[in-house]
């Protein structure tokens, strides 16, 4: 008898996810005629396989078992969980609700909360941004707040974080840089140079780390592409990716362009080296090698032995694999594409 519930889920989850049948498989190391077989309740995958799904698909493994979300826990809801913050340009504030509309589907519902403070507070919100909250509440809190806007006293706001997640909205509403600037502009070579200029005035690859020194690096780039401004982002958001890992890497001659600075790099790098040497089709090994590096599991000399030497014996040199154990997390490289894009736009239009 075909399974067509979890075929059914399995698809639904792929297609939240934006991945191919075909790109499935790869992530988690079968065919895309397998993962067709799932879809169509012809057959389950093993074990093993479930684990790797579930981090790809961002589910737990219980969830995939009983093709159902789990109940709504705003403390486990990973990854967005307690206070969150985020900034927008001009008219971006619905768009980050339609999006939290879409990724919460199924765990919740999205409320815009509205604070009342007292008049005699004085209100510190500068006149270009404007502050919306949003809360991501349960069925069954949703049935004691029904409108779609829900109006607090700041008391009743701070008790109400400990049952559920909230997501701050900062819009810029004199930030005119749209979603088109950011897909269909291109820059010229003369453009990236200024900007590259105007970043280092401004310090804008200083990064989170206070003493994160680039001095090397900039003065080295005689004539900047976008790929080395994207790698110096990389380095300048990702933690323990430059300062005493690719900071003495770069001194020993390592060139800009073979050093770690987002997620994309260690996936790339390492399945080139196993392709082949391991097994057929690493994919689903490397993707695991990855999410490890990107959020720090294998920091401290935490990397396992053998996963230590299965990259040794694939020629991946030993100051990579380094690298690799001091890295605390990894920002993934489309969105530090859109960062520097938009800052290039806002920078162009600041001199146009």
């Amino acid at each position: 008898m075909r399974d067509y519930s979890f075929g059914n889920f399995i698809s639904a989850l792929r297609e939240r996810c934006g991945l191919s049948q075909y790109q499935l498989g790869e992530l988690v190391g079968v065919s895309d005629k397998a993962v067709s077989k799932w879809e169509n309740g012809a057959s389950k995958p093993r074990i093993g396989t479930i684990r790797k799904l579930s981090e790809v698909l961002d589910v737990s493994v219980d969830e995939l078992l009983t093709c159902e979300y789990a109940t709504f826990d705003p403390i486990n809801m990973y990854p967005f969980c307690g206070w969150n913050e985020i900034y927008v340009s001009n008219s971006g504030t619905e768009l980050a609700k339609k999006c939290m509309q879409e990724y919460f589907n199924g765990y919740g519902e999205i409320r815009e909360l509205r604070i009342t403070y007292d008049e005699s507070i004085e209100d510190y919100s500068s006149k270009k941004n404007m502050v919306t909250k949003f809360g991501i509440f349960s069925k069954e809190m949703v049935k004691k707040f029904k409108d779609v806007v829900i109006t607090l006293s700041p008391e009743e706001y701070f008790a109400m974080l400990d049952e559920i997640s909230v997501l701050t909205v900062v819009e810029n509403v004199e930030e005119q840089v749209c979603r088109q600037d950011l897909l269909n502009t291109e820059f010229t070579a003369q453009q990236i140079k200024a900007y590259f200029n105007y970043a280092i005035e401004n310090g804008k690859f200083d990064g989170y780390a206070a003493d994160m020194n680039l001095g090397k690096v900039l003065s080295d780039i005689e004539n900047p592409k976008f790929s080395d401004l994207l790698t110096l982002y990389g380095f300048a958001h990702s933690t323990g990716a430059w300062k005493g890992n690719a900071e003495l890497l770069y001194d020993k001659g390592i060139p800009l362009n073979g050093l770690i600075s987002c997620r994309e790099d260690v996936y790339a790098y390492v399945y080139d080296k196993l392709n082949g040497k391991c097994c057929e089709n690493p994919s689903g090994q490397v993707f695991e090698i990855k999410e490890a590096v990107r959020k720090g599991m294998y920091s401290n000399n935490r990397m396992p032995v053998e996963i230590k030497k299965l990259l040794l014996e694939c020629e991946i040199p030993e100051w990579y694999v380094e690298s690799m154990e001091k890295i605390s997390y990894l920002f993934p490289k489309k969105y530090l594409i859109v960062l520097l894009k938009r800052d290039i736009c806002k920078f162009v239009k600041m001199n146009n």
